[in-house]
């Protein structure tokens, strides 16, 4: 997306927009000639790549008691998707809901959707 936004001149318009100056990540030559941080951009440029182009999986399991509400669990998914990224790893998040689990835990049953999460 950022790289859709440079294209299409977004940072001309922040800068219009916002009234930035030199000491932000935009450089200003003129109003019609905004230039970003290269090294900025090239990190960013990098990241995408890598994300497009990983093709070796890592499995975790999380689990949550809210697991249908999975904005509740942005910033551990975030921070799992970085750390992915890192190792050159595709994010496969598996969500185990907690209450099967305690069930299944509790009642010592072979209930179905318990033993399915304990086995995850």
């Amino acid at each position: 997306v950022p790289n859709l936004l440079i294209e299409q001149g977004f940072p001309k318009l922040l800068y219009k927009r916002l009234r930035l100056g030199g000491r932000h990540q935009i450089k200003v030559k003129n109003i019609k000639e905004v230039e970003l941080d290269a090294k900025l951009l090239a990190d960013w440029k990098n990241l995408a790549s890598t994300y497009d182009n990983v093709k070796d999986e890592v499995r975790i399991g999380l689990v949550g008691k809210y697991i249908n509400l999975q904005d509740s669990y942005l910033s551990v998914v975030k921070a799992l998707l970085h750390a992915s990224l890192f190792c050159n790893k595709k994010l496969v998040i598996d969500w185990i809901d907690a209450a099967n689990l305690e069930l299944c835990g509790e009642l010592e049953s072979e209930d179905k959707l318990g033993k399915e999460a304990w086995d995850k």
